[in-house]
């Protein structure tokens, strides 16, 4: 709630428009991929929270020229996918090891980020058969 509300608060808003506090979706997925679960100060549920309201009220209806996804919940699915495998690759390279039995680094919110994917594709399929009822996939 305490980062929801920040993010929401007319003057913090307003720092955002600031070119040199310009915060992209991507960016904003890089940063929030670091977040070690142990020392972070939102709960769970604070944290899919702030996830659902960052990804589905911020950054998708924001212009990509603005650094968002100009309303393309595929193109923010793409974006996504692309934050993972960039953190992935990277904690492989820092790690130095081949063989780690990394999940995306064995580090941070990736979780929280990885079931805000899934969310995300479920209502990409939503859009694609609008006929299928919410909660429910399409059968094979």
């Amino acid at each position: 709630r305490a980062a929801l509300s920040l993010w929401t608060h007319t003057t913090f808003r307003e720092l955002l428009k600031e070119e040199d506090v310009h915060l992209t979706y991507q960016d904003w997925l890089h940063l929030e991929l670091e977040i070690q679960p142990e020392a972070d100060a939102l709960s769970d549920t604070e944290r899919q929270d702030f996830h659902q309201w960052a990804i589905y009220e911020h950054f998708l209806p924001k212009s990509s020229a603005s650094g968002g996804c100009d309303g393309d919940l595929e193109a923010a699915c793409t974006v996504l996918v692309n934050a993972l495998m960039d953190f992935h690759h990277s904690s492989r390279s820092y790690d130095h090891s081949e063989n780690s039995n990394l999940v995306f680094g064995g580090r941070t919110g990736n979780e929280d980020i990885i079931s805000r994917l899934q969310e995300m594709v479920a209502d990409l399929e939503l859009q694609q058969d609008p006929s299928v009822p919410l909660g429910h996939t399409p059968s094979q």
